[in-house]
């Protein structure tokens, strides 16, 4: 994504949309997601969606520093925001 595109929500509903598809369309019961030290941008919006820190490690395809988040089904449930759970099930906050 071009940097005239950063900081205006696309990455973060992007994220969101996947960790929708990941636990109501799949089924999943945990999600992981993994980002380059120093990545602050992925970074919050791996915690905007709930996701924790579990550890730090070192990609081994290349050396470098890693940090490894995931949220599992439950703990998204009691972050989820009430538009969401509300366009999930079809309805509309007004």
């Amino acid at each position: 994504m071009g940097r005239r595109f950063w900081g205006v929500g696309i990455a973060s509903e992007a994220a969101a949309a996947v960790v929708r598809f990941g636990f109501r369309d799949c089924g999943l019961e945990q999600l992981v997601s993994v980002t380059q030290v120093g990545n602050g941008a992925s970074e919050r919006i791996m915690e905007k969606l709930g996701m924790r820190l579990v550890r730090e490690s070192v990609d081994p395809s290349c050396g470098r520093p890693i940090r490894i988040y995931a949220t599992t089904r439950p703990e998204h449930a009691a972050t989820e925001r009430p538009e969401e759970t509300a366009r999930r099930r079809g309805g509309c906050r007004g």
